[in-house]
């Protein structure tokens, strides 16, 4: 790769993360990012947090990791706040509101590169630095291949790539011609699923999981961006949020798909963090490997 340009010591992170009822995520987030700043002291964080309408600790938790750190966070309590599920677009524009909501409370950033990831996220002190490690002067916009956690433990370990509904690929294949599944041969879920209801996708169009991979959306849960890119997009109203966004990146550079830099995405009724990472270490996480 070509990447003269791109900054790899003295990094400036901008960290954005919207939670709810997310308490004991924010404690594993705490324990994550110490370690990470301790390792990776050319790497500067500054945190923007958003919280709304929790009924556990979450508030006491940000205050917890707000302390000693570059970091500032909105709390709310709006009225009538209903989370909606599936895929809709009163979800999606729901969740268009939220980020917008951190991102004009965080005003213009200055720093190299924009974290956004989401609740129940599990990833390793490394990560960060691989997605920088992803990007050329070409590129807008990196993001990590998520691991759906509730499929992966009921499913002895089988691997199906959780953000389906953010993915459009290079070649314009969305959630509505793919049914909602993602496109990685190494995924029998959806392989099976296809062929079960006659829905074939072309194996030209389906994706491994060695190279990086150009698409025109993503998010996978985790996501790098340049911060001068990120300053002049923000979310739309669409069925997934990231879509508009993502068709805005795209005017500025190449959003990337990175698939050996794995996460886990879990769910609220996972909570068992430290277990989680244990496993993602377990299929080739090595901690200190890019310092």
């Amino acid at each position: 790769m070509n990447d003269t340009n791109i900054p790899h010591d003295n990094v400036k992170i901008s960290v954005c993360l919207a939670i709810r009822n997310g308490g004991k995520y924010m404690k594993y987030v705490d324990r994550l990012f110490k370690e990470i700043e301790s390792k990776y002291v050319n790497y500067s964080f500054e945190f923007f947090i958003y919280e709304n309408n929790s009924n556990d600790d979450t508030k006491s938790c940000i205050e917890q990791f707000a302390k000693d750190r570059n970091c500032k966070y909105l709390m709310e309590d709006i009225p009538n706040n209903t989370m909606h599920s599936g895929i809709n677009s009163e979800r999606g524009n729901h969740m268009a509101t939220i980020r917008n909501r951190l991102k004009e409370f965080h005003g213009y950033l200055e720093s190299d590169y924009t974290l956004l990831f989401d609740c129940d996220v599990v990833f390793l002190p490394n990560t960060i630095k691989r997605l920088i490690q992803s990007f050329d002067d070409r590129t807008a916009m990196v993001s990590s291949f998520c691991i759906c956690w509730d499929y992966y433990t009921k499913n002895n370990k089988a691997v199906h790539y959780y953000d389906s509904l953010a993915f459009i690929s290079d070649d314009n294949i969305s959630y509505e011609e793919n049914d909602n599944k993602c496109l990685f041969k190494s995924c029998h879920r959806c392989t099976n699923y296809r062929n079960y209801v006659n829905k074939p996708i072309p194996d030209s169009s389906l994706l491994d999981t060695i190279n990086l991979i150009k698409v025109k959306s993503a998010f996978g849960s985790l996501s790098l961006i340049k911060t001068d890119i990120y300053n002049n997009v923000q979310w739309g109203n669409s069925i997934c949020e990231h879509h508009s966004f993502c068709e805005q990146v795209n005017y500025a550079g190449n959003i990337m798909v990175n698939p050996t830099i794995e996460i886990f995405t879990s769910l609220p009724s996972f909570t068992d963090y430290d277990s989680i990472e244990k496993e993602l270490i377990a299929r080739g996480g090595i901690r200190i490997k890019y310092m």
